[in-house]
């Protein structure tokens, strides 16, 4: 699962927050001017809680909290700053999908920390997180992002498969090119596969035919192959069965 957000160096996430400051700065005085950079060249502990930046037009707040969000998720021992960092970003502009993906991004990629810091067991986590993607999707409906919602699917145990099946139609109606179509497709298969419905799964996989998918498709007539056999097997056990009796 990619994040939304980009994973800058420290320096370069530094200068980010910077360039925002400077566009409140007049605003700005004293200690609450302090941008992230010079306090880390004065040696003093990074700490974006500490600064005033409520005369920031929202959008550069949200920008300013979702930078911080992603130094916290690669920091140690800093989930909970993670998670209220990308909070406040989407308080600060809640109409931006963005901040709705990053959000639950790390609510998936962090889940046990997500279960400890909302007081929420793993379903409701999942449930938490799909929300976020949710509401992105409707604010901004494109897809890329409709497969990301999709795909979270495949990370949630037990299987949510017809849930999944309606998200996976969703991201088929927003394609826009027939590689995407057929990258859906495979999906669709790969899912059908999982619920044991071998023959639809065959029918998409015969309607891919970008070279690009080639062994994703191989892999999963792989796959058909050999449920196939099962099945046909099973057939035939349960047959003899009945002409026994």
């Amino acid at each position: 699962m990619k994040k939304l957000f980009p994973r800058p160096s420290l320096w370069l996430l530094l200068l980010a927050v910077c360039v925002v400051a400077l566009r409140g700065a007049r605003a700005l005085n004293g200690p609450a001017a302090l941008s992230p950079a010079m306090i880390a060249e004065s040696g003093g502990e990074l700490d974006p809680f500490a600064q005033d930046i409520s005369s920031l037009p929202p959008r550069d707040a949200a920008v300013f909290w979702s930078g911080w969000g992603d130094y916290y998720s690669h920091a140690a021992d800093s989930a909970d700053k993670m998670f209220l960092c990308f909070t406040k970003a989407l308080e600060a502009d809640g109409k931006e999908p963005v901040h709705h993906e990053n959000l639950a991004n790390v609510i998936f990629m962090f889940r046990k920390d997500a279960m400890r810091y909302y007081g929420r067991n793993e379903q409701q986590v999942f449930d938490l997180a799909l929300a976020h993607y949710d509401q992105a999707l409707r604010l901004e409906r494109n897809f890329e992002r409709a497969k990301e919602l999709a795909r979270c699917y495949y990370l949630i145990k037990p299987t949510r498969a017809e849930d999944a099946l309606k998200a996976w139609n969703v991201t088929l109606s927003l394609a826009r090119t027939e590689a995407q179509r057929q990258e859906v497709y495979l999906d669709l298969a790969r899912l059908h596969l999982n619920a044991g419905r071998v023959w639809e799964a065959k029918k998409f996989i015969e309607r891919v035919t970008y070279p690009g998918l080639r062994d994703m498709r191989e892999t999963l007539e792989y796959r058909v192959a050999v449920e196939g056999v099962k099945v046909a097997s099973h057939a035939r056990e349960t047959e003899m069965v009945w002409n026994r009796n």
